[in-house]
């Protein structure tokens, strides 16, 4: 399976919102870079939000619908 990078914060707190909005809609979801957020507070960097690239135009809408409301 071929995945694809979506999104990216450098918010823990958002990339876990997205990763439970877009599996509540049956998209499996991989975040990654999340482990050096976790172990290295205040640390820079970005959380990646990976979804199969197959899905990768219903993720990115789900986003953009949730959003909007």
């Amino acid at each position: 399976m071929n995945w694809v990078e979506i999104f990216a914060t450098e918010d823990l707190s958002e990339a876990e919102i997205l990763k439970g909005l877009l599996e509540s809609a049956g998209i499996p979801v991989l975040l990654k870079d999340e482990h050096s957020i976790r172990t290295l507070p205040g640390v820079a960097g970005s959380i990646r939000v990976w979804v199969p690239s197959e899905l990768g135009d219903q993720a990115r809408e789900e986003i953009k619908l949730s959003r909007n409301t």
